[in-house]
């Protein structure tokens, strides 16, 4: 008779299916053999506890045995290990023990003498880990603004879990955090607002750990004022007397991810040009055109809260010159492209418009000064604050018949296309030969106008004619100070 046993943790994660272990070769005249499984731990346990048990090999004739046993999870080899040795399987060995219900069976290979065998069959049901979650702060209660490292740690029975912890402030996530190897996700937060909050730990379930959580309640108090610095810009400087001038104040704290709230007030010397919240970002914004000529000393002075302290900005001097005698547009427009258009077809350009002083309010567009039977199209016909670009389509019309706006085309044989385009013709021969060739051209179009005369009383618009034209590109802001700016191109029309 020989004895081997193997322990075994259970700490590890393993999809098993339970199935009979394939039989062994046999020899017609080795001595049979059988073999019994034991297991001494209980047959349900947690994950994470040990599982025990030990194999004994027997011959029909009491002969000496050799060879080897192999223990099964399931067909997943645990180990095997010989029968002459008092060894037994490593703690560690195989994949371990997932949580949910095993076959453990044990094999033994049998000699030159002896048969094989396989053991009876056990069951083991392994369940689910009980998990607790604790939760601490490193600052409890903590002065509003101050970084607070929160502290999960997650703990099982008879094992350390893995996964992730979700932080809750009342029933609003925070963050998502992964546990280490200790079992242990941190969450560093300065966004707490004044008051107590209900912090939640939360774990989820897992195959081998059952859900947990925790509560805290963080409490949130109104500690010293935190320090803060003004900084103030002018988007221009020098600056002419009544053009617009903007001062942007920033706000921020020393030390601190928090963004001030509050009222900015913007002085030129001791006088108040006005006051204007801060956003988001901690900026105020001012803008005036009403400073006079000369040096103005100009400052931003925050007023804080109980959470942010007061500061003030190191003056700016803002110098105002005198108006010159041709003042300076508010802002450009700009046109991009070729303006060369063959009748009947379309032309495309681009349109910039860019504030030049201060802000500019949405500018309107439109056109002037286009030929016969042409349009001009804007993308965007009114831009918005400050500009920007559009598209600006300039299409002309192909001569067409008096009663219809369809085009002639070559293949159409309309009435008066040939007259129509010996007309456009003539628009481009010099005028020292015009009148020698005037003669032939009306010989041309009577000759034309007769083949087509019979029945007919229409007549040919030409459409858009063949030239150069000065066209009028007109932006015009809106608002109170309304002003107009004009750009001038030269539309350059052609025959096909």
């Amino acid at each position: 008779m020989s004895i081997r046993s193997f322990a075994r943790k259970t700490a590890a994660t393993l999809t098993l299916m339970a199935a009979a272990v394939p039989a062994l070769a046999q020899q017609s005249t080795a001595v049979a053999t059988s073999i019994v499984l034991t297991i001494s731990t209980p047959s349900t346990t947690s994950f994470g506890e040990d599982v025990s048990g030990y194999a004994v090999v027997n011959s029909s004739d009491g002969t000496t045995l050799s060879g080897t046993v192999t223990f099964y999870d399931g067909t997943a080899n645990i180990c095997t290990i010989p029968v002459t040795q008092t060894t037994s399987c490593p703690p560690s060995a195989g994949t371990g023990f997932a949580a949910g219900t095993h076959l453990l069976t044990a094999v033994y290979s049998g000699d030159a003498a002896h048969l094989g065998s396989t053991s009876n069959g056990v069951y083991i049901t392994v369940l689910p880990d009980t998990t607790t979650v604790n939760l601490t702060s490193s600052a409890n209660p903590a002065s509003f603004g101050q970084s607070v490292v929160l502290t999960a740690t997650a703990q099982g029975d008879h094992a350390i879990p893995s996964g992730q912890i979700g932080f809750f402030d009342g029933t609003n996530l925070i963050a998502i955090a992964t546990l280490n190897q200790a079992g242990v996700a941190t969450l560093a937060t300065s966004a707490l607002t004044l008051g107590t909050h209900t912090i939640t730990a939360q774990y989820a379930a897992t195959q081998n750990f059952s859900g947990a959580s925790t509560v805290l309640n963080q409490a949130v108090q109104p500690g010293g004022a935190i320090a803060t610095v003004t900084t103030l810009a002018s988007n221009v400087n020098p600056v002419s007397a009544a053009q617009n001038v903007t001062f942007t104040a920033a706000v921020s704290t020393m030390g601190e991810s928090l963004v001030p709230t509050g009222e900015v007030t913007l002085l030129d010397g001791s006088t108040v040009l006005g006051t204007a919240p801060l956003n988001s970002l901690g900026l105020a914004t001012f803008s005036t055109a009403s400073l006079g000529t000369g040096s103005h000393t100009i400052s931003a002075s925050y007023a804080g809260n109980a959470v942010t302290a007061a500061s003030s900005s190191t003056p700016l001097i803002e110098v105002v010159s005198a108006s010159s005698a041709t003042s300076q547009s508010p802002f450009t427009l700009t046109i991009a492209g070729t303006p060369t258009v063959v009748t009947g077809s379309a032309v495309n350009l681009l349109i910039t418009v860019a504030p030049q002083t201060g802000t500019l309010q949405p500018v309107q567009l439109s056109c002037a000064g286009l030929p016969t039977e042409s349009a001009c199209t804007f993308g965007t016909a009114t831009l918005p604050v400050n500009g920007g670009t559009t598209s600006l389509q300039i299409s002309t019309m192909f001569p067409h018949s008096c009663e219809s706006t369809t085009p002639y085309t070559q293949n159409a044989g309309l009435p008066f296309a040939g007259p129509a385009l010996a007309g456009l013709l003539l628009l481009f021969i010099p005028r020292r030969r015009r009148k020698s060739l005037k003669g032939l051209l009306l010989v041309l179009v009577a000759a034309c106008g007769m083949a087509t005369l019979i029945g007919c009383g229409n007549c040919t618009d030409l459409g858009t004619r063949p030239g150069d034209y000065t066209i009028k590109i007109i932006g015009t802001s809106t608002g109170t100070a309304s002003s107009t700016v004009i750009t001038k191109i030269v539309l350059h029309v052609t025959v096909p």
